[in-house]
């Protein structure tokens, strides 16, 4: 073995063996894997205090993220179950013509749902009782 090998490590059926060039270059190594996970602690703690600085435009474009989700969800099911719009007025009358309820007509998928009418007022028809009772 050359005098400039340094026994590092006896195993059961082997010895391992290090020169100083290769210690220092171990060294070198660890020293500079060390630096490199300081620096990366540095910078996500600079990143994360530069986004906590915008948290709440974050927040914000969430919210308005989330709300054209949803829109954009119901405007699709409007579309594939053909549903309509309502027209609003200022009268005191409902009146539903062939209205179809959205839960009750997509656990009927075996049945053909039947829309039905609905017509309340102020005056003559405040309750809906079915023509049965």
């Amino acid at each position: 073995m050359p005098a400039e090998y340094l026994r590092k490590q006896t195993l059961a059926h082997a010895e391992r063996f290090i020169t100083p060039a290769l210690k220092d270059r171990e060294v070198h190594m660890l020293r500079a894997a060390e630096e490199a996970r300081a620096l990366e602690r540095q910078l996500y703690e600079t990143l994360h205090q530069q986004l906590a600085q915008h948290a709440h435009r974050f927040q914000r474009m969430a919210q308005i993220l989330s709300e054209i989700d949803v829109l954009a969800a119901l405007a699709e099911v409007a579309v594939t179950r053909q549903y309509s719009r309502p027209t609003l007025d200022d009268s005191d009358i409902l009146a539903i013509t062939e209205g179809r309820h959205p839960v009750l007509e997509a656990m009927a998928q075996e049945e053909r749902f039947v829309p039905n009418d609905t017509l309340l007022d102020r005056e003559r028809r405040q309750i809906l009782l079915p023509d049965w009772a």
